[in-house]
């Protein structure tokens, strides 16, 4: 019989905290890993803790892709912070204020909207009836009209689940694309996101590698993505995931 005990260990959360995290409407693997962080940070009275992937997969009991999908939601949201490092560090983003509304879908036949609010009045926008259809088409975050781009955007949401920044992205896969031609491009990029964690997807550091990537010559080799980014690319990194 299971018999938990402070003095094994306990977290303490302001109620306001508890309160945001309870009404943005967080998946249960964005809330596993969620609570997964609070316990290994604030749980050891510290800011950030750096946590391996295998670790939330053992903590939290979801495959590796769910709970990179799930980190990747958090951190699209600025919940978490992220900070490169061999693990990467992560942290809760206490000041919820700063939090990202999230678009909840729900039941309903009319098109208004109606607003469930934070403990400071943070909107979370949960739209009825007739936005659904077009909720469902964001949701694959990839262009209504097919372009060039569409097979590499199909490509990350298979991955990553998470929204793929479109003017980044083209802007260093389109010279790939035009020169190497759309199916070895896509082949590298396919092998590039499969061996690269979602933080770190760097579209310069593949434009860079990008004869590194060739699925036919590198199985089994260490991606050069652990190599340590340049400071630029690092401090993007970082910056994005620090919110």
């Amino acid at each position: 019989m299971a018999s938990p005990q402070i003095e094994n260990g306990y977290l303490r959360l302001a109620h306001d905290l508890v309160q945001a995290i309870a009404r943005a409407q967080l998946k249960p693997a964005e809330s596993s890993c969620l609570l997964c962080i609070a316990d290994n940070t604030y749980g050891w009275n510290r800011k950030t803790a750096p946590l391996a992937l295998s670790f939330f997969c053992e903590w939290t009991g979801y495959s590796l892709s769910v709970v990179r999908r799930a980190l990747r939601g958090l951190l699209d949201r600025n919940i978490i912070t992220a900070k490169r490092g061999r693990p990467v560090s992560y942290g809760v983003q206490k000041d919820y204020e700063k939090w990202r509304a999230e678009v909840v879908p729900t039941g309903g036949q009319h098109a208004e909207m109606t607003s469930k609010m934070s403990p400071r009045g943070n909107n979370l926008v949960v739209p009825t009836g007739g936005q659904q259809l077009r909720k469902k088409k964001e949701e694959k975050n990839i262009p209504e009209r097919n372009t060039w781009l569409t097979p590499y955007a199909t490509e990350w949401q298979d991955r990553y689940g998470g929204k793929m920044e479109f003017g980044i992205a083209a802007k260093y896969l389109k010279p790939l694309h035009d020169e190497h031609g759309p199916e070895k491009t896509l082949a590298h990029f396919k092998n590039f996101i499969e061996q690269t964690e979602a933080t770190f997807v760097s579209y310069p550091r593949f434009a860079q590698t990008f004869g590194s990537w060739n699925p036919n010559k590198n199985k089994g080799r260490r991606p050069p993505s652990h190599i340590a980014m340049d400071p630029e690319h690092a401090a993007y990194y970082e910056n994005r995931g620090n919110g």
